[in-house]
């Protein structure tokens, strides 16, 4: 057993953990909104919270925002 990287591991858990419940504490287009402006968190866990939070329809509409913003870029 590696002890430091199961640390690391677990330490990424929490703060992804952590991370997810302040995205699960707002709304759904508060959310959507920061993708929109290029804000994913440090752990990417924004992804888990719009896809257990948002419809089918707000998914679509993030969808197409972040791959405008990539083209952007």
């Amino acid at each position: 057993m590696d002890l430091a990287r199961d640390h690391w591991k677990t330490i990424w858990e929490d703060r992804a953990d952590e991370e997810k419940k302040s995205y699960d504490s707002m709304t759904v287009e508060e959310v959507l909104l920061k993708v929109r402006e290029g804000h994913y968190g440090e752990y990417y866990s924004i992804w888990y919270s719009i896809s257990e939070q948002a419809t089918l329809e707000q998914a679509d509409r993030i969808r197409m925002s972040f791959w405008q913003g990539l083209k952007r870029r």
